[in-house]
């Protein structure tokens, strides 16, 4: 052993064997003392500068009187150096404080551990169950095909419009070319969208139809990756939700492993030994044991998240349908309360017309009676003047004839 003893077996004054730390007898100089007992300090710097500093302040008396070395020189050594390295360093205290202050889980590693496994657990989930929500949970099957193809269903009926409405105005030709067109912005855009997903679809099909060329093959390994690399920027919320998650996740499934080993035990399907073991976990396996009432629970929630689905779309069906039929009744009431204000304009119309001939009528009559009186007052006076004029000729004659007869 190099050091500054050795185990030797020597023999003593007595003639016996020894065992134990035997010094040297050489004398160790002052500079291999000073060597063999200073340690460096963690986290200081300054230490060793300190060190040689403080040896050239020295003078050769004291150095001469260190290289004996003595239980109270070895003391303030041994204090020097507890103080030294019990000393901070400002540095790296300001470096480190200056990495929290930037981000506070910097040197959180079992977090940033764990985010990376619930990241894999995540796309572990996803290849065996689907597309799966922030919860954890699958998201409906079906329900986003159907809003897909009701939206590919509105843009074909648009472009039918579309061409329908550029039929007609082919057909038209020139006849209402001196008026004025009027296009709305959103029309435009509309237009303008239409356009776009038409191109869209005619490059996928020529994609599909070209097959495996490179570009796609990269294209689709692009989006792969991205999808992978999707889940990378959580955050500390985010991680700590996650990870609470799968500490639950983890509770539910010992707890319900737990109680499908006591249910096998208590039907005498399993057996334990001395140390309460199970001795074959072979019957644990059986078909139905492993589905888990969390899974369980998950494809409950699944099942009622596509009937909520599904109830929804035949609520705004139904909606639709209602709106549809009040929109109908609002219009067939419109309809009839015009049909009925023309018919009550008309008979008002005829009832008018009906006074008015009336009114002519009783005119005409009360003309035609003010007449006949005025003809029969006429009448009346001239039979009168004639019977007088009658009377007083006779009268006259009688005159006549007396004076005649008198001068006779």
């Amino acid at each position: 052993m190099a050091s500054n003893g050795s185990m030797r077996n020597v023999g003593g004054s007595a003639g016996g064997l020894k065992f134990g730390l035997i010094k040297r007898t050489g004398v160790v100089s002052g500079s291999n003392q000073q060597i063999a007992t200073k340690k460096p300090a963690v986290f200081n710097n300054d230490s060793d500068e300190d060190a040689l500093n403080a040896s050239d302040s020295e003078s050769p008396q004291i150095k001469n009187s260190k290289s004996k070395p003595t239980s109270s020189s070895f003391r303030s050594k041994a204090a020097r150096e507890i103080q030294t390295q019990s000393a901070p360093n400002a540095r790296v205290e300001k470096a480190k404080q200056a990495a929290l202050d930037e981000d506070p889980n910097i040197f959180d590693y079992d977090g940033a551990y764990d985010s990376m496994k619930e990241q894999e657990e995540a796309q572990r989930r996803k290849r065996d169950l689907g597309d799966v929500d922030k919860h954890g949970r699958k998201k409906p099957r079906y329900v986003s095909n159907l809003l897909a193809a009701s939206l590919q269903r509105k843009i074909e009926l648009e472009r039918v419009e579309d061409r329908k409405v550029a039929k007609e105005r082919v057909e038209e030709g020139d006849l209402y070319g001196d008026k004025d067109a009027f296009v709305t912005e959103a029309y435009k855009e509309r237009q303008k969208e239409l356009r776009r997903l038409e191109e869209e679809e005619r490059r996928n099909e020529a994609l599909q139809k070209t097959g495996g060329d490179m570009a796609q093959f990269y294209r689709s390994l692009l989006d792969s990756h991205e999808q992978i690399t999707a889940g990378s920027n959580l955050s500390a919320k985010d991680i700590a939700a996650a990870t609470a998650e799968r500490e639950r996740r983890e509770k539910e499934r010992a707890s319900e492993e737990k109680e499908r080993l006591e249910a096998a035990i208590n039907r005498g399907e399993a057996k334990i030994n001395a140390s309460n073991e199970v001795v074959d976990k072979r019957v644990l396996l059986k078909g139905g044991l492993n589905v888990s009432r969390t899974k369980l629970r998950v494809i409950d929630e699944e099942r009622e998240a596509d009937e909520r689905d599904r109830e929804r779309i035949r609520e705004e069906e139904r909606q639709k349908e209602r709106e549809e039929r009040e929109r109908k009744r609002v219009e067939i009431e419109k309809r009839r309360a015009k049909e009925e204000q023309a018919k009550r304009l008309l008979e008002e119309t005829e009832k008018q017309m009906a006074e008015s001939e009336e009114k002519r009528l009783q005119k005409i009559a009360r003309e035609r009676e003010d007449l006949l009186q005025k003809m029969v007052k006429k009448s009346t006076e001239a039979v009168v003047l004639d019977a007088r004029a009658r009377y007083l000729a006779r009268k006259k004659a009688q005159e006549q004839q007396k004076g005649e007869a008198d001068s006779d």
